[in-house]
């Protein structure tokens, strides 16, 4: 009873350990961070390359709302102008050239112009629009990230299988071909031990290739090498949860990223419209002056001089371009309204066909167990069936070749549901933090793993 539990102990300690926080700080050259999703997310909003993109636009857009603001605020401004003319008076007294000076102050002041108040409306739609597209580049940066970090996980489990595979083979092969020159076994034993071997190096040199794949992807992401397989990895008791399928198509509906930019669109739509059909409209303008005037001719008047006025502008005809901009303008409502039923549809249909892949890979998960169970077994009979010369070389190999198949199976039906949870978060908008940090619960220290494994005789780690 004490060893149980100074094992429990020393299993609880390894875990709190492989969970503590790290420090994602500088990293050493060529050294590989020990990250979790959470944090190689954080790193990567600071140095991807296309989030800063997205960041940037974003701030240049946020200047839309300021520029409308400004056509009701007053315009002032301060003009000088010197003129030079030729021309006599009666009394002759001028030189040419006669000089004329005039320095003033100048303000207008917009009263009454519709199309302000809707340009207004639409900027403000348009910043809206900004701060939905950059956090639709914040979750597909947070998919992103998920989809490789996991992908190394699910090939290290791959990596795993198949170096079992390799030293099953080997061996098998070397017990063949000893076998062999015994006269105790066929050549096409020894065959096919060695092809299956050869295919099984091949397979890994696959594998390695992928992997390193997606680590120079995440790297591009985050900026430094996570060592993502060196730390954590799923338990093969991974229990998927359930899904309601209404429950997150009405989320996606009213949360889904894509449907809030298109109803935004639709009412930018609309004050594009109105915002054509002011031209139509009168507007009024309060203009007022402060200027000097100086003048060689002394029959000019000179001096200063003060001025306000209001300013009337009625447009009667402008050879049909408001009615063009308007037709324009209502196309382009139109094509925002089929836009939202679009994308409407569209939504929907992903996400039905994400829960459908929920659904499917739970059963999956749960059938490959039944399968490893069953095939686990059956290669322990076959061993020894082998043993008792009751089953040759090949028949053991296939019964191997199906068990690692299954591993392979299950592992994969893992990281398929895992994707597809992080995609359903972000077809309803709600790939965030915590969101990244319940994915990240799924994942255990990979020591820990190892050492659960080592107690409970678990054939995967042992090969």
């Amino acid at each position: 009873m004490k060893s149980r539990f100074l094992v429990l102990f020393f299993i609880s300690v390894i875990s709190g350990l492989c969970c503590f926080p790290v420090d994602t700080g500088a990293a050493e050259p060529g050294k590989a961070e020990m990250l979790s999703i959470v944090e190689a997310f954080r790193l990567a909003i600071d140095h991807d390359a296309s989030h800063a993109m997205a960041h940037q636009q974003y701030q240049a857009d946020l200047e839309l709302l300021p520029q409308a603001q400004a056509g009701f605020l007053p315009q002032l401004s301060l003009e000088g102008s010197q003129a030079m003319s030729d021309y006599q008076n009666p009394s002759n007294t001028l030189t040419s050239p006669v000089l004329n000076n005039t320095v003033g102050v100048y303000l207008v002041q917009a009263l009454y112009q519709r199309n302000l108040f809707y340009g207004y409306k639409k900027a403000k739609g348009q910043v809206s629009v900004a701060e939905l597209r950059y956090e639709e580049d914040r979750q597909r940066l947070a998919l992103e990230i998920v989809e490789n970090y996991l992908s190394i996980i699910r090939l290290s489990h791959e990596r795993q299988l198949a170096l079992g595979e390799l030293e099953n083979y080997k061996v098998r092969w070397q017990q063949a071909d000893a076998a062999l020159n015994l006269g105790r076994a066929s050549l096409a034993d020894m065959l096919e031990a060695k092809s299956r071997l050869e295919e099984t190096e091949v397979r890994l040199l696959l594998i390695k290739r992928d992997r390193n794949k997606n680590v120079r992807n995440l790297k591009r992401l985050v900026g430094v090498t996570v060592a993502v397989d060196e730390m954590f990895s799923w338990s093969e008791q991974y229990q998927p949860l359930e899904w309601e399928s209404e429950e997150w198509l009405a989320l996606a509906k009213e949360n889904n990223l894509g449907v809030k930019i298109a109803r935004l669109e639709k009412k930018i739509g609309q004050s594009l419209l109105e915002e054509r059909r002011s031209a139509h409209f009168p507007t009024l303008t309060l203009n007022a002056s402060i200027s000097d005037r100086d003048h060689d001719d002394l029959g000019v008047t000179q001096g200063s001089e003060a001025k306000i006025s209001l300013g009337l502008k009625l447009p009667l005809y402008q050879g049909g371009r408001t009615i063009s901009t308007v037709r324009q303008a209502r196309s382009f409502l139109r094509q925002s309204e089929e836009k939202l039923r679009g994308t409407l549809e569209l939504t929907s249909l992903n996400v039905q066909e994400i829960i459908d892949n929920l659904l499917t890979g739970k059963e999956n998960i749960a059938v490959w167990r039944e399968i490893l169970a069953a095939r686990t077994n059956a290669l322990e009979a076959a061993e020894e069936s082998h043993r008792l010369g009751f089953k040759d070389l090949i028949a053991l190999l296939d019964t191997q070749s199906r068990l690692n198949l299954t591993l392979r199976e299950l592992n994969n039906s893992i990281y398929d549901h895992l994707v597809q949870v992080a995609r359903l978060h972000s077809a309803t908008g709600l790939l965030d933090i915590e969101a990244l940090k319940k994915i990240d619960s799924t994942l255990l220290p990979l020591s820990l793993l190892k050492k659960s494994a080592s107690l409970s005789g678990n054939s995967q780690y042992r090969r």
